[in-house]
């Protein structure tokens, strides 16, 4: 890394037209980089796969052809529900060469959170593997606007191979609207981040100065999920990371605040070991309702994506709070606990 005093001030360049997908495959056809190995894809399910930057460009354009014969318009959300594979930088490139917007989500989240996701982003079409949607296919029929279900796998491979010759990627400004993230916030409802083009633009500085890397052809290792990107999953001091994932103690409360026989909820970290944080669940039963921990953890799972569910339920009668009635996270503690649930792998990956 350079030091800050060898950098010269920075000027931004942001071009009239930018289409990120474009800029990330099709810029390099016809250069010596066409021929390089773009990404190297593991993934314990699916094996390794690899692809060159000219194999990107070709398979995310047949990708926004498939968009354009199935009617996605330019500026309509697809929703990208995959696992690790080269069908994800497919999907997502080649939602944005299409000049529509993608939306990337998580292999962990349920399909009662998939469905939230496709209605409050408005998705008409999307992305998903074979397994995935025979187990949420009941569960997102007539979800919102969605009107369009592409299946990864073998089935891609199928359809990119029909499409007709790719039309040129949409000449998209670098101010449009290119993918929208979500993230944890305040209200415990995940809330959607639009990013622009130009968001690749915002990229560069750390390439050059941080990362600096060769223009020969270095690797970089990514050891995380194609859907991962830098969030805001809320107040950064109530924001829960355990087991390498941000969780948001509100989405959690709301999600158990539904059970019927909740009446308030409290979700923090617990420490359980060096650098080992859980997520866990403090709750008030209704009056007169006997409500079970181990229940009420089920409910939990049963509704919350994995690395979100709590792994612990305590029952208790009552929180500390301020004078206005704020619960105070920071000072709940087992002592208040009347009950917990069973112990169930309580140190393990979610």
């Amino acid at each position: 890394m350079e030091s800050s005093s060898s950098i010269e001030p920075w000027v931004w360049d942001v071009p009239e037209f930018l289409n990120i997908g474009a800029a990330c495959s099709d810029a390099h056809l016809g250069t010596p980089v066409a021929e390089r190995t773009a990404m190297i894809v593991e993934d314990d399910a699916l094996g390794t796969s690899a692809i060159t930057y000219a194999e990107l460009a070709d398979r995310t354009s047949r990708f926004a052809q498939l968009l354009r014969e199935l009617g996605v318009d330019a500026g309509e959300r697809v929703l990208v529900r995959l696992p690790n594979s080269i069908d994800y930088p497919t999907a997502f490139l080649g939602t944005l060469k299409r000049g529509a917007i993608a939306v990337p989500t998580s292999t962990l989240l349920t399909a009662e959170e998939v469905r939230y996701l496709v209605e409050d982003s408005g998705a008409t079409a999307l992305v998903i593997d074979a397994p995935a949607w025979k187990a949420m296919a009941a569960q997102l029929q007539g979800a919102g606007s969605l009107r369009q279900v592409i299946l990864g796998g073998v089935a891609l491979e199928r359809a990119l191979a029909n499409v007709g010759n790719p039309a040129a990627p949409e000449r998209t400004r670098a101010s449009d609207p290119a993918y929208l993230v979500y993230t944890s916030g305040t209200t415990g409802y995940p809330k959607g981040v639009l990013h622009g083009h130009r968001a690749l633009i915002g990229r560069t500085p750390a390439s050059q100065h941080w990362f600096d890397f060769d223009p020969g052809g270095d690797r970089i290792v990514h050891s995380g999920k194609f859907n991962w990107t830098y969030v805001l999953l809320g107040r950064k001091d109530d924001i829960i990371k355990s087991f390498g994932y941000r969780v948001s103690p509100y989405e959690v409360e709301r999600v158990l605040k539904g059970h019927p026989a909740v009446a308030d909820c409290a979700c923090i970290a617990e420490d359980v070991g060096s650098d080992k944080r859980l997520v866990v669940a403090y709750v008030i039963p209704q009056p007169g309702v006997a409500a079970s921990p181990d229940e009420l953890l089920a409910f939990g799972r049963a509704h919350l994506a994995a690395y979100k569910a709590p792994r612990i339920v305590y029952l208790a009668s009552h929180f500390p709070r301020t004078r206005n009635g704020k619960i105070l996270r920071r000072e709940i503690t087992a002592n208040i606990a009347t009950a917990r649930s069973a112990p169930s792998n309580p140190t393990g990956n979610p």
